[in-house]
This record gives C-alpha cells, structure tokens and sequence, in this order.
C-alpha cells in the first residue's frame, strides 16, 4: 500500500486526485478518485461526556459535576461546553466561555422551578454529542 501526505487542505472541502505511476517506461493514466475526498482533521470529534450529577445545590445555583468522555476522539480535550434549560423552555448557555474543569457552578437560577443541564466535550475537531441530561430542582 503507497500512501502519501497532501498538506495544506481545507477542512470540509471536497478534492479529486490523480495518481499516476512512473517508471523508466515512462508515466501511467491517472487513477481517479470515483467521488471527491473530504478533507478533515487527523482526528474526530470527542464522545460524549458522563452524565452531569448534583453536588450541591442552593436557591439560586448549582454546582455540577461529569466524567470525561470515553474517546477523546485522538485529539486533547480542549474544555466543555454546558447548557441549561427550565424543563419544557429552550436550552442556553449555562456559561459564555469553555469550562477547562470537571465542575461548574451554575448561577442565576429561578427558585422552586425544574432545570435540565447537559455538557460536551470540545476537542480540536469540534464540539462532540451532549452528555445525558441531570434533571435538578431548585
């Protein structure tokens, strides 16, 4: 099997390629690529994260925890992303930044009222699934 490197692509453009052979003979037809190739990273997107669980709660925040994903996917993870929503209301942004830690307290949340937190793993290839949703109280 020959393979070679072609550096300098961009992700998410398809290519087609010739492959030729030479020799003292001289040179052969291209071999062509039946369908254009994708160019994608080295890597894949992370799995998903293990499902978050409530540390410890108040009247108005909680603090949240989850397990690193099985597959990282072949690339470091870079942090995790979280969002939030009141059961039944449309998912938000529980933090505007990357959290680069296992935890994260979440604030500003409405008494007496039930919330749904999810996290994904964020690696150089993008943002893999969200975790299984934690239901919590407050």
């Amino acid at each position: 099997t020959c393979y070679t490197r072609i550096r300098n692509l961009v992700v998410g453009k398809s290519y087609d390629f010739r492959i030729y052979a030479e020799n003292q003979y001289g040179i052969s037809d291209p071999a062509k690529t039946d369908e254009p190739i994708m160019a994608k990273h080295p890597f894949d997107v992370p799995g998903a994260p293990g499902q978050p669980r409530d540390l410890s709660s108040s009247s108005d925040s909680i603090t949240i925890q989850w397990s690193r994903p099985r597959h990282d996917g072949g690339s470091n993870i870079l942090g995790y992303m979280i969002e939030k929503r009141m059961v039944g209301g449309s998912w938000t942004k529980a933090c505007h930044a990357m959290v680069n830690d296992l935890t994260y307290r979440v604030v500003g949340l409405s008494e007496n009222c039930e919330y749904e937190f999810k996290v994904a793993a964020v690696n150089a290839a993008g943002q893999g699934n969200w975790s299984t949703r934690l239901n919590s109280s407050h």
